[in-house]
């Protein structure tokens, strides 16, 4: 498989889980993509519909180990000229 053809393949997949999660009430997020020869392998990651993203969920618990507080989510501020929202913790992330 080439890289445009998997571009593809991908677009298609994610416009036919937005119509199975609306049947189902949750959201579908496909992620990264690995792949070689024949084969790809997707990520995909699984929400129920108005439910806390893992972000979110992230942050509410961590907020006090980076001395924030759990309703800090969402804030606004402004840093070098630019304006940011809190959305959500990803303690793994490097950056």
């Amino acid at each position: 498989m080439k890289k445009n053809e998997i571009k593809t393949l991908r677009t298609e997949i994610e416009f036919a889980l937005l119509e199975l999660g609306k049947k189902k009430g949750v959201l579908f997020k496909v992620g990264n993509c690995s792949y070689g020869g024949s084969y790809c392998t997707f990520k995909l990651d699984v929400q129920e519909e108005g439910a806390p993203s893992k972000d979110e969920s992230n942050f509410t618990v961590l907020a006090v180990t980076y001395g924030l507080k759990p309703e800090d989510l969402g804030a606004k501020f402004d840093m070098h000229g630019e304006t940011f929202e809190i959305c959500g913790l990803k303690p793994k992330s490097r950056k």
